[in-house]
């Protein structure tokens, strides 16, 4: 079982319900970075460019995001470097679309936030 998260609209006002605005599911922190409805599409494309850029196929599961992606005799200590990183800046963007809560952001809009994150790592 995860805890919930405390519930906030920005980093300082408290809302009064920890339910998730886009899918009204219980929002905790395995909600946010893996469950809810719109971060579908953007698991997928994560997946996708991870596999392409690094060449490792990763299950982004609740575990990964939160401690990163292992090393193991299949992939390269760097490229498990660079996948973790990209984990990272998925998990920044995830974040920073959460705290626009005024506006929908769906998995495409996170999608080219993270492709402008990983810009500034090239």
């Amino acid at each position: 079982s995860y805890t919930a998260m405390w519930p906030v609209t920005s980093c300082l006002e408290i809302k009064p319900s920890n339910v998730c605005n886009l899918c009204n599911c219980i929002e905790d922190y395995k909600h946010l970075f893996i469950s809810c409805s719109r971060l579908k599409s953007f698991g997928a494309i994560l997946k996708d460019f991870i596999y392409k850029t690094f060449r490792c196929n990763v299950v982004m599961d609740f575990k990964v995001i939160v401690l990163g992606y292992k090393t193991n005799l299949h992939n390269p200590p760097v490229a498990v470097k660079h996948t973790n990183l990209a984990i990272t800046i998925a998990k920044y963007v995830i974040f920073r679309s959460w705290l626009e809560k005024d506006r929908f952001v769906d998995g495409f809009a996170i999608a080219d936030m993270f492709t402008k994150e990983m810009s500034l790592y090239k």
